[in-house]
């Protein structure tokens, strides 16, 4: 007899901030990194020590765990489900 498992991951909440032109510095110090150049924002992967990079119109995600990845728009609506209207802090 096999042991079989049928299982669901736990639904989590991240939090996500889009690169506009106008809020670049801002999502730069929301995810502890840094604006470089005119359109790019980056930071350090806690996973994997790499310096990762987003550009305006890809969204930043902090996942529950505190650490921060890059989601173009697509990907963002395909993978997460809104639970809320954007709230600006």
């Amino acid at each position: 007899m096999t042991d079989t498992l049928i299982l669901r991951t736990r639904p989590t909440t991240v939090e996500a901030k889009q690169i506009t032109d106008d809020n670049r510095d801002e999502v730069a110090r929301w995810c502890g990194g840094w604006a470089f150049g005119y359109d790019v924002v980056r930071w350090f992967s806690r996973d994997s020590g790499t310096v990762l990079d987003a550009q305006v119109g890809d969204w930043i995600v902090r996942s529950a765990f505190g650490h921060f990845v890059r989601v173009s728009d697509d990907t963002l609506l395909s993978v997460y489900d809104r639970i809320n209207p954007a709230v600006s802090e």
